[in-house]
């Protein structure tokens, strides 16, 4: 095991360099590990702080080096940290909802950027204080939300020492793009799901209509999980309009594909331009309430224009919360899943992280007892508004507990209660992110896949030897999952995990299994999902699949 030494340093004055970024020095430093509510301490001193550790393999001398928390800098102490030595910050002030920390070299390069959050995951009473957060593999440089642990160990936290929660998360996935963001008139944000790298220059960031390219471009600091663009004032109008970009890479350097987002200049919501689709109020253990909202379009929405409230039947709009603290653009045609905790949301339905995930602070709980939920604009003007409660779910179901209410059509309102109903068992009883099992007219969107034959024979006769799956034009920029299961629901072979469609894209299964070895005679079901990033939406199909042998 190696040895590490233990610095301790109590942070004093402000330092304001400027801003540089070097991919050769990114990385060296990092933190660690962080107490942001040291009380009622566990077994350690009551106070905040960070460790930091040096990765690098060489000394680091800290001279001019410093560090900022939410826009606060400080400077770092003028010392030398050797290989694989801890070094304690202690005297900040770590606010417990979360922060953004930053730290700079003496050439005003900056050296690393993480975030935490207030962990909604982990044991409750973990979370009342007194516990530190880890961060679990030190050669995960780029930060992703998700990947801080609570400490397992007994005293708190593992201050100086080598964190409890160890373990090697490799970073074998390219960048999501999740949502874009008008930062001014002319300014626009791309958000992602980790840290970037680009190679490429803002003359190839292209809008249209009016084929309008980027003068400036840069990414966030310190996280560099924004890429930001400038564009002149001429040519950016109101109607709909297309980004253009080329794909980004990340740390590791996993390469995502280029992008088309929707960007248009968004319209000032109105009745039915938002509308409820689906509510979880009573979940299973371990899974988290949410509401499904969808965009009927024609326009783009900014989630900033929106509130939420949920009320007793019969009240007005109380402690409504806003579903974004700045612009948020939602395209036509999306979902969003409003939750607590995006991670226990993700966990528990096996979804994929996306723009369609808002985690909201200060959740407003839905009463098991029922009652209303709101939608409305800035001003307070409704938008949507729907019952959920125990009464409306069907008789025939014996457990109500994990079954979430889907609303039936789009086209009647959602304020009656008819207009929804339990999800489906074959659906799982939940649906969040794709459409609804329960729709009126079922999905219509079902002939985006074609499989034939769907009864085959793999015995290399020429004659209906593979089953083939074929892909409609509209999702060709969805990443694809495709699993086949026996008839018991053991699954028995991956066709495709998280896969891009491409422009010709085919899947073909030759009867066999994961192992290469051919499947029994009989029936098999085809899960098959299309997950598209831009829009933040699923589809699902599941198939019938025969194969005999003669």
């Amino acid at each position: 095991m190696k040895q590490h030494r233990l610095l301790f340093f109590a942070l004093g004055g402000l330092y304001l360099p400027g801003l540089l970024l070097s991919a050769q020095s990114y990385g060296r430093l990092l933190v660690s590990e962080l107490m942001a509510d040291p009380t009622p301490a566990v077994g350690l001193p009551g106070q905040e702080y960070l460790e930091l550790y040096n990765r690098s393999g060489r000394p680091i001398d800290l001279k001019d080096w410093y560090l900022e928390v939410n826009g606060r800098k400080s400077m770092l102490p003028d010392t030398l940290l050797v290989p694989d030595e801890f070094l304690l910050v202690e005297g900040l002030r770590l606010p417990n909802a979360g922060a953004e920390i930053g730290i700079w070299d003496q050439q005003g390069r900056l050296v690393y950027g993480t975030a935490y959050t207030a962990l909604a995951e982990g044991p409750e009473w973990k979370q009342g204080g007194g516990w530190a957060m880890e961060w679990p593999d030190p050669d995960r440089i780029c930060y992703e939300e998700g990947l801080w642990h609570w400490s397992q160990d007994v005293s708190g936290g593992t201050p100086g020492r080598e964190n409890s929660w160890r373990e090697a998360i490799p970073d074998l996935a390219a960048p999501v793009f999740l949502y874009a963001s008008w930062l001014g008139p002319n300014d626009l944000a791309l958000q992602y799901s980790e840290a970037i790298r680009y190679g490429f220059s803002s003359g190839q960031c292209l809008i249209q209509p009016g084929h309008l390219l980027a003068y400036h471009l840069s990414s966030s600091i310190p996280l560099g999980d924004r890429l930001i663009l400038g564009f002149a004032s001429e040519g950016l109008e109101a109607g709909e309009a297309w980004l253009t970009i080329p794909g980004v890479g990340d740390c590791a350097g996993n390469q995502a594909a280029a992008l088309r987002v929707p960007i248009g200049r968004p319209a000032t919501p109105g009745p039915g331009d938002a509308l409820l689709s689906e509510i979880m109020f009573w979940p299973l253990d371990h899974a988290p309430e949410f509401i499904e909202l969808y965009n009927p379009g024609p326009g783009i929405l900014d989630l900033d224009d929106l509130l939420i409230d949920v009320v007793k039947e019969g009240e007005e709009l109380l402690h409504p919360l806003s579903l974004s603290s700045g612009s948020r653009l939602w395209p036509p045609g999306g979902y969003l899943l409003l939750c607590p905790s995006i991670a226990s949301l993700c966990r528990a339905y096996d979804l994929p992280r996306s723009g369609s995930l808002v985690e909201l602070p200060g959740w407003l709980a839905l009463s098991d007892s029922g009652g209303w939920i709101l939608l409305s604009d800035r001003a307070g003007n409704l938008v949507d508004k729907a019952p959920f409660g125990p009464g409306m779910y069907p008789d025939i179901l014996a457990e109500n507990r994990g079954v979430s209410l889907e609303r039936i059509s789009f086209e009647r309102s959602a304020g009656y209660g008819d207009n929804w109903h339990a999800a489906s068992s074959t659906s799982g009883y939940a649906t969040p992110g794709m459409p609804n099992s329960q729709a009126v007219g079922g999905n219509a969107a079902d002939n985006w896949i074609e499989g034939e034959p769907q009864v085959f024979s793999p015995d290399n006769d020429g004659y209906r030897d593979v089953l083939v799956l074929s892909f409609s034009e509209e999702v060709r920029t969805c990443l694809l999952s495709a699993r086949l299961f026996d008839e018991q629901g053991w699954p028995c072979r991956t066709l495709a995990n998280n896969e891009l469609a491409g422009s010709a894209s085919r899947l073909f299964w030759d009867g066999k299994d994961d192992e290469g070895r051919l499947c029994p005679e009989g029936l098999y079901v085809l899960l098959v999902r299309a997950w598209d990033p831009v829009k933040g939406s699923m589809r699902t199909k599941r198939m019938a699949i025969g194969l005999v042998y003669p």
